[in-house]
């Protein structure tokens, strides 16, 4: 739709722009986002006292961080949970806010 969009005069500058931008700009913030996504997670996953739990915690860890990253600080389903887990995974959420928002 948007190479239909190109052969207008009005539009077809910022199509243009829309592509460039699609094509280096994303591949470089996903590959930001992955860094801090991965960094912030195995904080999570070492803070967290579940070293020896294996493979499916630090997916759990990496999942959380990213519902975080979302705005998603849900804590309160987690009953077992102890404070310093929900203490961490608000105190990541801040710390990312500053990260990308700066």
């Amino acid at each position: 739709i948007l190479y239909f969009v190109m052969g207008y005069e009005k539009y077809g500058q910022f199509v243009l722009m829309l592509i460039q931008i699609t094509k280096q700009d994303v591949p470089i913030f996903i590959v930001i986002y992955l860094i801090f996504l991965l960094g912030f997670s195995h904080l999570h996953f070492f803070a967290s006292n579940a070293l020896f739990a294996g493979f499916k915690e630090g997916v759990d860890s990496v999942g959380r961080i990213f519902n975080a990253m979302l705005g998603d600080i849900a804590t309160d389903d987690d009953a077992e949970d102890s404070v310093m887990e929900s203490l961490l995974t608000n105190s990541v959420t801040v710390i990312n806010f500053f990260f990308v928002t700066v």
